[in-house]
């Protein structure tokens, strides 16, 4: 476990909640530079993946120590089970009407076998859970990795296929209308445009594995650290004076791929304070915070509106925060791990999968 990482994990998983309850109730600069923009937290995801899932099974799977169908069985594992529960809590919420049974089919179908991010319509990937669209771009990622960590498995050819479709992406980009929708549909929710993200992730770790025994000094690696998150901020902060078609993913790589490079060493004084056992383990439910916040804001939004209560803003906000931590900290703790360990527990061929 890398755990200034780990910790990072739940910032950008926050940075998502704080994108679903964007408010004109919110002071405007507030609202715009810090909630709205929340969503890039999901490009730090799709990164971090790449880095995290070289970082673990790149050796394990090129040295045969774990099988493609091991390391897909383990992903997986951790994956489905509370995509499954999620998706539950929304039928049952009954927070997904539609107008006829044929319509309410088409649309689940494509969510439980998380395939509704390749559907460009937007009723289509933000149904149901609406976050979960992203776990059908972690599934191709996961489908593609072992495949990819075996031709791919030097920076040099990494760059080779990267450089392509980074000026493939920002030429389509320049043709792509500045709308939201049509950004969505294109760039932010697809899987194919999202795999350089992926990509970008695997290249990280392959410079952070030739340099990993580096020495930095505490000074110049606390130097670093803090200048990625200003540097980060800085993006964050001037992210108005760009197009949606760019921040939807691109505009953000290098501020978050820095960030994950940069922590990835822990070596300064920020990575000291993010190894802290309590922020670890914010860290460590921040899948369930991701999952479970949407669900959580809509229900508490419908109960306020229902009884007619009047809350200041930011006092209904961190009673979503709260709920949301309690909910995330309870299903990892009860749910997701040992359903997790009971699936890679299961021996195939008198052989456990490796945890």
């Amino acid at each position: 476990m890398v755990k200034p990482l780990t910790s990072l994990r739940f910032f950008f998983a926050l940075m998502v909640l704080l994108s679903h309850c964007s408010s004109e109730r919110v002071a405007p600069f507030f609202d715009k530079h810090i909630f709205q923009e929340g969503y890039a937290g999901v490009g730090f995801f799709f990164i971090l993946s790449g880095f995290i899932i070289a970082y673990s099974y790149r050796e394990r799977i090129l040295e045969g120590e774990v099988s493609r169908e091991e390391f897909w069985v383990a992903r997986i594992a951790r994956i489905y089970p509370l995509h499954i529960l999620t998706l539950l809590m929304v039928i049952f919420a009954g927070l997904v009407p539609f107008k006829s049974a044929i319509s309410w089919i088409t649309h689940f179908v494509p969510n439980l076998f998380l395939i509704q991010s390749f559907i460009p319509v937007n009723h289509f990937y933000y149904s149901f859970n609406s976050p979960s669209w992203s776990l059908g771009c972690e599934q191709l990622f996961y489908l593609l990795f072992p495949f990819l960590i075996s031709w791919l498995n030097d920076s040099k050819k990494l760059l080779l296929i990267l450089i392509p479709l980074i000026i493939v992406a920002l030429t389509g980009m320049y043709f792509t209308p500045d709308e939201e929708t049509i950004t969505n549909s294109i760039w932010y929710v697809n899987p194919i445009t999202r795999l350089p993200d992926f990509l970008i992730g695997l290249f990280l770790f392959h410079i952070y594995d030739k340099y990993k025994n580096i020495n930095i000094s505490y000074t110049k690696a606390s130097l670093l650290e803090i200048s990625s998150i200003v540097l980060l901020l800085a993006f964050y902060l001037l992210s108005g004076y760009f197009s949606i078609v760019y921040r939807a993913s691109i505009y953000y790589w290098i501020p978050i791929s820095l960030t994950i490079l940069i922590f990835a060493f822990r070596q300064g004084v920020i990575s000291k304070i993010l190894s802290n056992q309590y922020l670890v383990r914010l860290g460590e439910v921040s899948f369930g915070i991701y999952m479970f916040h949407f669900i959580i804001i809509i229900l508490f939004n419908k109960i306020i509106n229902e009884t007619n209560v009047s809350l200041p803003f930011y006092i209904s906000f961190f009673i979503i925060i709260f709920i949301v931590l309690s909910v995330s900290f309870l299903s990892y703790h009860y749910f997701e791990k040992p359903i997790a360990h009971l699936i890679k527990s299961y021996p195939k061929n008198g052989k456990q999968i490796p945890q």
